[in-house]
């Protein structure tokens, strides 16, 4: 009911709403868009968590593939097709796919950053991670677990302490 009442709202004021709510307004506002798009029925408002969470899985499944391999990948598939959180959460109009959407996204730019060292893969995991965090604050945990196993793949490979201190307060990660 949140969700579809301040959607009537100004991009601007769902904005200063949320300044002083517990959530971000990046959701609100692509929900915003969305209700204009496709109505403001019950379907159209979770139509786009069911997105999101299709998306969220459909990326798992790729990052799972290019880390463990092919049968891993659509292990984790239908696990995530099962799971009781994920299809509760693809049926409320709250934020939470889109956040597990950034978080898996940002990850794979991050292992792909890591795998080629191209800077251009930095810079979308630096932008997933701005998403993220104008979508929920709790992704602040994954970012956090990204940057420690950052920290361990350079400490793994027989990094010095100093190595390992400027590899893990590098530019891409500050």
């Amino acid at each position: 009911a949140f969700s579809a009442y301040i959607t009537h709202f100004s991009f601007w004021d769902i904005a200063r709403y949320t300044a002083s709510d517990v959530h971000p307004p990046l959701y609100y506002w692509l929900l915003k868009i969305w209700s204009d798009l496709f109505g403001t029925t019950e379907l159209a408002y979770r139509s786009l968590s069911i997105l999101f969470g299709t998306a969220a899985m459909t990326v798992a499944f790729f990052l799972s593939r290019k880390l463990f391999g092919r049968k891993v990948a659509w292990l984790s598939l239908l696990f995530l097709a099962l799971s009781p959180m994920l299809i509760r959460y693809s049926d409320e109009a709250r934020m939470y796919t889109l956040a597990a959407l950034i978080v898996m996204s940002a990850t794979y730019l991050m292992v792909k950053a890591e795998e080629t060292k191209k800077r251009k893969y930095w810079i979308w995991y630096g932008v997933f991670v701005s998403l993220g965090m104008w979508t929920h604050y709790f992704t602040a945990l994954a970012w956090l677990a990204h940057w420690v196993w950052h920290a361990s793949q350079s400490w793994r490979k027989g990094s010095t302490f100093k190595e390992l201190w400027k590899k893990t307060f590098s530019r891409e990660w500050v």
